[in-house]
């Protein structure tokens, strides 16, 4: 999405974590310790804000949206043989309703897996990396 937007991705964290970014960050910028603002989920995990604000960074946390859940998923919609899950906040807007799945479930990331074993939806498979590929990989592995 942001290659599409037309803009140049200027750093992807090797752990696909708050703190891995954080980390990931501090590293780039050495001793400097910028003003920076931080689009985020309304009630979205803390750990980056966190993170930058304990090194030293000026932070300015902006929520600009927030994930709630819908209606409860149809059972045409959770007909499925796997459900991707991108974040803490979609699985509980996802899942809330306690659907009955017969699907796998895969997440992206320790994050996400662990809101899914808290919501009673074990992951199948967790992605190594938090990227569109490692995604698929753990889909793959979840599906093999």
């Amino acid at each position: 999405a942001v290659s599409e937007a037309g803009l140049f991705l200027d750093l992807l964290a090797d752990e696909g974590t708050g703190g891995g970014l954080a980390a990931s960050l501090l590293a780039r910028w050495g001793e400097a310790r910028p003003a920076v603002l931080l689009p985020a989920a309304k009630g979205g995990r803390p750990e980056l804000g966190q993170e930058l604000s304990d090194a030293g960074c000026a932070l300015t946390r902006l929520e600009l949206y927030e994930s709630q859940p819908a209606a409860a998923p149809s059972a045409e919609l959770l007909a499925v043989d796997a459900l991707l899950v991108a974040s803490p906040s979609g699985a509980r807007a996802l899942l809330a309703s306690e659907p009955e799945l017969s699907a796998k479930v895969v997440a992206i990331g320790p994050t996400t897996a662990a809101a899914l074993e808290e919501l009673g939806y074990p992951a199948a498979a967790v992605a190594e990396k938090p990227t569109p590929a490692g995604l698929l990989h753990a889909l793959a592995a979840a599906l093999s």
